[in-house]
């Protein structure tokens, strides 16, 4: 099945949500069947204007035959923390992973949805270094890991990439590392990580990865329980926050 990740590249004023669309269309254009999107650009948005957006992505990924893992959306306007990440699958349905942005829970286990990939898991922001575990004890380890995520420095970015390379060999089989460039300098961290092997990196621009995994090569779930390290800059900006 051919992946693809999204890298986008935003600036002051422009229509961001508009451009993550077009993204998408080129990355379904090019024959990606599963498309993992980054967090949302925009930094205010309403339930009313996420509902609207979650359907454009439905549009797309229904016509296209293909799965959308879109950015986080507002799941109401009552609430400054609760979001969710959207999963739009080729028969028109739709599933929705509950994040909190800028909050460090830890664990994804809890919050996972069954895809053609198998079982997925969402980390975003911080979160996706708040613990060394993936899942709680006795739950269901995730087939993929979507980290939404993007670094404020060159190190850091190096730092997310060991992780996302630490988990595909110990937790998940795939993990993939989805990013913003530019917007309060954020550098891209952009990968696709299957199985301790780095299938594709992004740089500093607007980048579409794309990689051929198949799910029959996923190896056992009951073998991914490891705890994996945090790198100690990963780890000390969580402790920061």
């Amino acid at each position: 099945m051919r992946l693809a990740a999204i890298q986008l590249k935003v600036a002051p004023g422009a229509d961001e949500m508009g451009r993550l669309l077009e993204v998408l269309e080129e990355a379904l254009d090019a024959g990606a069947r599963f498309v993992f999107m980054p967090e949302r650009p925009a930094s205010t948005m309403s339930a009313g204007q996420s509902e609207k957006f979650r359907h454009a992505l439905a549009e797309r990924a229904e016509r296209a035959g293909a799965t959308v893992v879109g950015p986080n959306l507002r799941e109401a306007d009552d609430s400054d923390e609760l979001e969710y990440v959207p999963i739009l699958g080729p028969e028109g349905d739709c599933a929705k992973v509950p994040v909190r942005v800028g909050k460090a829970q830890g664990r994804a286990g809890q919050a996972t949805a069954p895809t053609t990939l198998g079982d997925l898991a969402v980390l975003s922001s911080v979160d996706c270094f708040a613990s060394s575990e993936l899942v709680s004890p006795g739950s269901k380890a995730p087939h993929v890991l979507l980290m939404q995520v993007s670094a404020a420095s060159a190190l850091e970015r190096e730092a997310i990439r060991e992780l996302a390379l630490g988990r595909s060999e110990a937790q998940v089989s795939l993990v993939v590392v989805a990013s913003l460039v530019g917007e309060s300098g954020r550098r891209g961290a952009a990968a696709i990580m299957f199985q301790g092997e780095v299938l594709a990196e992004a740089g500093d621009e607007d980048e579409i990865l794309a990689a051929d995994v198949k799910p029959d090569d996923f190896v056992d779930l009951a073998l991914l329980r490891h705890p994996v390290a945090i790198p100690e800059l990963l780890r000390q900006k969580v402790e920061r926050l």
